[in-house]
């Protein structure tokens, strides 16, 4: 039975992928693509551990298939932009009552064509991803009160492929943005968030600027003050997160209110 119900919703997620096909597809910048594609290269290692699994699947993945649909990719799909319609439904079915969605968050929660976003079948300009990261910053602002324009530093907690500081700085959030991943992550958020920055019209040397990437080698460098207005952000990352990782950030979490 188990195996019947996952052919159907291989096949329902199939038939939305074509359906919702996004045609205009946009070609990665070839400076980009190296330097990813260098960084990924040089993380490599010969051993069977979980995360080092990943990362050659992920760079099997580029060399074999469309660079330029990277978000299809199945290493992808499972793992950074799940095929989860069932629950952007639930997320847009709340979003679409909300005056604020209708008159405002809905006008930024549209896709970039980078990577190819699997498209939704309700909100079609979105992806399930982005829907989900909607439905978060609508809570950010409604039900906890963040008024982002007095937020000095945000810090991400694991930021997937790029899609939530994507749609901050589509609110024109310009402060400094801080985030903590995996090296191999941080290389395909630059790759992906350059790419979106110059198809959005913004300049990507302006904003990268106040980026900063962290991940646990300079982690003692991260330095927030904790008189400013400081928002700490991790949806699902942080409690998929081991505890020794987690005892580290005691100190660092402290500087957010």
């Amino acid at each position: 039975m188990d195996i019947i119900i996952k052919i159907i919703y291989r096949v329902k997620v199939y038939v939305y992928q074509k359906l919702f096909f996004n045609t205009n597809v946009f070609s990665i910048n070839k400076k980009y693509y190296s330097e990813f594609l260098l960084s990924i290269k040089k993380l490599r290692k010969s051993n069977k551990s979980t995360w080092n699994l990943f990362i050659n699947e992920i760079y099997r993945s580029f060399l074999q298939d469309d660079k330029n649909s990277f978000l299809r990719f199945s290493i992808i799909q499972k793992t950074l932009h799940p095929p989860i319609f069932n629950t952007s439904k639930k997320y847009y079915e709340f979003l679409i009552k909300k005056k604020l969605f209708k008159e405002y968050l809905c006008k930024i929660a549209i896709e970039s064509p980078v990577g190819n976003p699997i498209m939704d079948p309700r909100f079609k300009l979105s992806s399930p991803t982005l829907i989900q990261h909607t439905y978060h910053l609508y809570k950010l602002i409604v039900d906890y009160g963040v008024d982002f324009k007095k937020i000095d530093v945000i810090f991400e907690f694991g930021a997937g492929y790029g899609s939530f500081v994507r749609l901050i700085k589509k609110m024109g959030y310009k402060k400094k943005y801080i985030i903590f991943d995996f090296p191999f992550m941080i290389a395909l958020q630059k790759m992906y968030l350059k790419s979106v920055f110059a198809t959005d019209n913004l300049s990507d040397n302006n904003i990268l600027n106040n980026i900063l990437f962290y991940s646990n080698k300079n982690l003692k460098n991260v330095n927030v003050n904790s008189n400013l207005n400081n928002l700490f952000v991790a949806t699902f990352s942080f409690s998929e997160t081991d505890l020794k990782l987690r005892k580290k950030f005691e100190g660092i979490i402290k500087n957010f209110k």
